[in-house]
């Protein structure tokens, strides 16, 4: 039987493994196609739609997490689109999070261009991106267990 107290932390440590794979991967986005098309997309709307999704999705994404210290679907989806829909925002906040974008993605081309070469932001986007939903479904999967009774220490239910 395994031990509930270690599966608990393997759903936050995979929760938070999901979220910083999807800030890599939403910023690797940013300077591919995958990016220029969310950024089109929110950019056809009227200027305050950038900034509202913008702050919809980024409280959605906080209360995700602090609900149970968890980031999941939410928090996830948000650092996969946040730094395109940024792209959209003409303020100095959108600006930030596309600076922000713009050195991650530098440092990650500089490492995986030698082993990649041209493409290897696409291809960190894809792959980053992939991964980190394919983890945060998992520990959907494993939460729903947990609240239906399943590998939970008993006084851990809320």
């Amino acid at each position: 039987m395994a031990n509930p107290i270690i599966n608990d932390k393997g759903i936050v440590y995979l929760g938070w493994t999901s979220l910083a794979l999807a800030v890599i991967g939403g910023c690797a986005m940013t300077a591919s196609f995958l990016g220029h098309w969310i950024a089109a997309i929110v950019g056809v709307g009227p200027d305050w739609l950038a900034p509202l999704l913008g702050v919809v999705l980024g409280v959605a994404a906080i209360l995700d997490i602090l609900l149970d210290g968890t980031p999941n679907r939410p928090a996830i989806w948000t650092a996969i689109l946040l730094p395109s829909i940024a792209q959209s925002i003409n303020g100095k906040g959108g600006q930030t999070i596309q600076q922000w974008a713009a050195d991650l993605n530098a440092y990650s081309s500089a490492k995986l261009g030698e082993w990649l070469g041209q493409g290897s932001l696409t291809a960190l986007a894809l792959i980053a991106t992939g991964v980190a939903l394919v983890l945060a479904r998992r520990v959907i999967a494993k939460t729903r267990a947990g609240q239906r009774g399943g590998n939970v220490p008993a006084g851990v239910r809320g």
